[in-house]
């Protein structure tokens, strides 16, 4: 087929932090741009946009005490950070936006107020700023509950991956677009929720998109995606690789 040059790049623990492709030497990639294969949707559906995403670990100090003698002397870590996640909001914030607490941890015996609560949360948001507006608004939440029982805390995040964000009339986008309407197909254009090879390599500063692929029932013991889907995946990249030789 027709062609320029084409790099392929395959990256591991995705699913876990998107560690292959933070590791990667950019001195090995030429590539002006590039697509990403993983996303869900129907084949032909182009993610033009995806989240920037933040990683929060929050540690709630109280004070131990005898539960049934004299729990007045304690400060309960758990009664803490149950009213810091009062306090947020979290789930579907805006169109855009999203918070979540994935883990709450604490406590060692029911006799014992229990003086020490991590939890570990996240936020999201096609805009940076609206991102790390939801972190402040999140950390003022622990001050806020920290400060009414006389406890401390400790509120730590990182940006673990930048967003992107493309219009349709964007290069990277086009050509996918036009490959698609040599094979007589039209997909359309959406913003996705999840992070992906392409948030990394966006940062990189190598525009990508993330491509659908069908994958149905993600994230769950039935995940799946069909043969043909398999098949139309393959036939759009060679069409995007023939759509690339030509431009």
């Amino acid at each position: 087929i027709p062609h320029g040059k084409v790099q392929f790049v395959i990256t591991v623990g995705e699913e876990s932090g998107l560690y292959g492709a933070r590791a990667l030497d950019t001195k090995h990639l030429d590539a002006k741009f590039g697509y990403a294969v993983d996303s869900n949707g129907n084949v032909g559906d182009i993610a033009v946009a995806a989240p920037t995403q933040a990683i929060i670990e929050i540690e709630f100090i109280g004070k131990s005490a005898h539960a049934g003698v004299n729990p007045e002397d304690g400060i309960s870590a758990i009664q803490v950070a149950s009213k810091a996640v009062s306090l947020m909001s979290l789930g579907r914030i805006d169109h855009e936006t999203t918070a979540n607490i994935g883990s709450f941890r604490g406590g060692k015996a029911t006799n014992i107020v229990c003086d020490y609560v991590i939890l570990e949360a996240e936020a999201r948001s096609i805009v940076d700023e609206k991102m790390h507006k939801q972190v402040e608004k999140m950390k003022q939440a622990c001050a806020d509950a920290a400060s009414h029982y006389g406890a401390q805390y400790k509120f730590d995040s990182e940006v673990i991956y930048p967003g992107y964000s493309y219009d349709e009339q964007s290069p990277v986008v086009q050509l996918a677009t036009k490959a698609l309407a040599k094979l007589g197909k039209k997909g359309k254009t959406f913003h996705s929720g999840g992070g992906s090879d392409a948030n990394i390599f966006n940062g990189m500063g190598i525009p990508t998109v993330n491509l659908a692929v069908g994958y149905q029932e993600i994230h769950t013991t039935n995940e799946y995606i069909a043969v043909n889907d398999l098949t139309a995946t393959s036939e759009f990249i060679v069409a995007i690789i023939e759509e690339a030789a030509r431009s």
